[in-house]
């Protein structure tokens, strides 16, 4: 009796070992599991933290419902963002797309000198030039010191060259290019760095043009004399070419909405289906030069009026 009852106890004892080893088993293997959930916790947590910024609870998990919530709100932010920037963008931006909406090629630039800032959309792509290329016959004359009181066709280079800039004329230009000659100019041309700048006809020589000969010239060039001349106007012959450029008498394009106080040393281009202007806008700290050349004009009023805001949008940046 009394061996049976030891027995009894044995066995009680062992089950009792055995639960207790059972429990401390399922805790142990409990434990991670519990650690993990919340780890996952926490980062859920901080999820809806960062995409739904209006919640305030951090110990929840977020249904799926919230999860969607926040990133649909997230996407309204991004939108309502998008919009803001958009709405920040440079006028001249938006006026650069009126250009586009007078012209089927369009290729314009806008050079700050306080800050260096260049907004443009082109670069070295050749354009017709017009009569932008005559910046280019004058820049020959003054930096080749040739004397500007000698005679060509019984008139002074100096008031050839005044005619040729400030009121465009033909006639003028064409006896500057005899008297310089047309391969001089293009050697030239290419020595001053304006690469993509090439005369290949007189002015108003329509046989030539109806043959595939142009005049061409390019943002880049444009901009390289319009630096240029800027930047040493202190000094001779620069002060002179800038003299000249501000007597500017064809006043439809890039001053013609600008403020009266403003000054504008420019030099305009105009053929069937082309118009072009280039110049400095000369506002103390706030001057830039700009660069309007356009082709396939579909709209010769409407393109005018284009440049004009272009330009005023480019002055009202700095103000």
């Amino acid at each position: 009796m009394k061996k049976g009852k030891e027995i009894i106890l044995a066995i009680t004892a062992f089950l009792a070992i055995v639960c207790g080893t059972v429990l401390i088993l399922s805790l142990v293997i409990k434990k991670p599991t519990a650690t993990a959930s919340s780890a996952e916790t926490t980062q859920y947590s901080s999820s809806a933290t960062v995409t739904a910024t209006s919640s305030n609870s951090y110990s929840e998990m977020p249904t799926e419902t919230t999860l969607e919530e926040s990133l649909q709100s997230s996407s309204a932010e991004i939108t309502s963002s998008s919009e803001e920037v958009e709405m920040m963008l440079p006028q001249t931006e938006i006026s650069g797309a009126n250009l586009f909406a007078n012209a089927n090629q369009v290729s314009y630039g806008i050079y700050y000198f306080s800050d260096g800032q260049f907004i443009t959309n082109s670069g070295s792509m050749p354009m017709v030039s017009a009569s932008v290329i005559k910046v280019f016959i004058m820049d020959y004359l003054y930096e080749n010191g040739v004397d500007m009181q000698a005679s060509a066709g019984g008139e002074s280079l100096a008031s050839l060259t005044r005619r040729m800039i400030q009121v465009s004329d033909n006639g003028a230009t064409n006896t500057l290019i005899d008297y310089i000659g047309m391969s001089t100019l293009n050697s030239y041309f290419q020595q001053a760095g304006y690469w993509d700048t090439r005369l290949e006809r007189k002015m108003l020589d329509d046989n030539a043009r109806n043959n595939g000969l142009d005049n061409y010239t390019s943002l880049n060039d444009t901009m390289t004399f319009l630096k240029k001349v800027y930047l040493n106007q202190g000094s001779y012959p620069y002060n002179q070419m800038l003299s000249i450029m501000e007597g500017q008498q064809i006043n439809t394009k890039l001053s013609s909405q600008l403020p009266a106080n403003v000054g504008v040393a420019n030099k305009t281009g105009e053929l069937p289906n082309i118009e072009n202007d280039i110049g400095l806008v000369l506002d103390g700290e706030n001057s830039f030069a700009i660069v309007v050349l356009s082709d396939g004009v579909t709209n010769v009023s409407g393109m005018r009026q284009a440049i004009g805001e272009f330009a005023l949008n480019a002055w009202q940046m700095k103000q």
